[in-house]
């Protein structure tokens, strides 16, 4: 089984309508859809599940001892994030494979690279990168007929920026 992640919720189900028949599942208040045909389940974050906080408390500075965690640990507003993260975990041990298709720039290569290795646990010569720009349907099957590796150069990025 493959997982593809995309970053939210609406993609998730333009990409599932763009490669089959896909049916729409419901885990609690999360949506997520499977392609039978193909062996493929399409779920969403929401934008950023984990973030930067520190991993001790500060007693001198400069401190560099960040880890990331989930949002929803320490900003009170993004409670709803702990029912998508919980999704993807459950979702994530049914699949051998995994696609990161949020958004092709930088924080959507953290997005997708933290959510797959941190709640699906997703072994990164397992996963691939899904590119595409716009959400046409022959765009998006293209992008998926020609997935490529992760885009490590642009997670690299995008994780020194939220380290910075």
């Amino acid at each position: 089984m493959m997982l593809i992640l995309t970053e939210k919720p609406n993609v998730a189900n333009k990409i599932a309508s763009s490669l089959g028949k896909p049916i729409q599942k419901k885990d609690g208040k999360v949506s997520y859809y499977i392609i039978e045909s193909k062996n493929i389940i399409v779920a969403s974050a929401v934008g950023h599940i984990y973030s930067l906080r520190q991993a001790r408390p500060i007693d001198d500075y400069p401190f560099f001892d960040y880890i990331w965690v989930p949002v929803y640990k320490y900003n009170e507003n993004s409670k709803y994030v702990r029912d998508y993260e919980k999704t993807l975990k459950k979702l994530s041990k049914k699949c051998k494979e995994f696609v990161n298709a949020c958004d092709y720039d930088t924080e959507g290569s953290v997005i997708g690279y933290n959510a797959l290795r941190f709640a699906c646990r997703a072994d990164p010569e397992r996963t691939r990168r899904m590119k595409f720009s716009t959400l046409t349907k022959k765009e998006l099957q293209e992008a998926f007929e020609n997935l490529l590796p992760l885009d490590f150069p642009m997670i690299e990025s995008g994780l020194t920026r939220h380290e910075l």
